[in-house]
């Protein structure tokens, strides 16, 4: 797949256990979301922020290398975009599958 290539490009994040240095933050949240979020969280909310907030810069990213890559070769066409989303939108799901099974 050809955005599984250009994510490798992209800084790929290392989990809290790897030893990674952390900070600890104050943030504001909506209410109802952090309560969704705190529920799907589990146990470790910090790591599913941490994770949440890595996905995304991740993908903003991913979004700079595409509109440098548009500025130097034009726009992308719309069959190749609908199928660089669905393959983002199998990744997503392929990391999702791979939380839910137990180590």
């Amino acid at each position: 797949m050809q955005v599984r290539a250009a994510l490798e490009e992209v800084e790929q994040p290392r989990g809290m256990i790897d030893g990674m240095t952390t900070v600890k933050r104050a943030v504001t949240l909506d209410e109802d979301l952090e309560r969704e979020a705190r529920a799907l969280a589990g146990e470790n909310f910090s790591a599913f922020v941490s994770e949440a907030v890595s996905r995304h810069v991740r993908r903003l990213k991913l979004e700079q290398l595409v509109r440098a890559d548009e500025a130097e070769r034009g726009p992308i066409d719309p069959e190749t975009e609908a199928q660089v989303e669905a393959e983002l939108a199998a990744l997503d799901q392929d990391q999702e599958i791979a939380r839910a099974r137990p180590e």
